[in-house]
């Protein structure tokens, strides 16, 4: 029961962080499809700056993966230990 309250504090933590940044990407993107399809005419320039705003959120995105799975990391050594990653063919010759 313990874990499972656990888990699901990290999941809505995880949530929690990517709300922000996935309403930025579906904004950047929504806006300029509007705008293409209504006939607006976008330059290349804020073609430019809609995907950075999109590649800069989805980095974001990618580098909380990364510090969560460090956090989980983090807890597993403390509970068992240093965990080193191996070849099992090699444990054998």
């Amino acid at each position: 029961q313990s874990k499972l309250a656990s888990m699901g504090e990290m999941i809505g933590n995880i949530a929690h962080q990517w709300r922000q940044p996935l309403s930025i990407i579906t904004t950047s993107a929504s806006g300029l499809k509007m705008r293409t399809d209504y006939g607006g005419n976008v330059t290349n320039e804020e073609i430019g700056e809609f995907s950075d705003h999109i590649i800069n959120q989805a980095n974001y995105l990618s580098k909380t993966i990364d510090d969560f799975q460090k956090k989980i990391q983090s807890r597993i050594e403390k509970i068992i230990g240093k965990i080193e990653k191996f070849k099992i063919t090699e444990t054998f010759h």
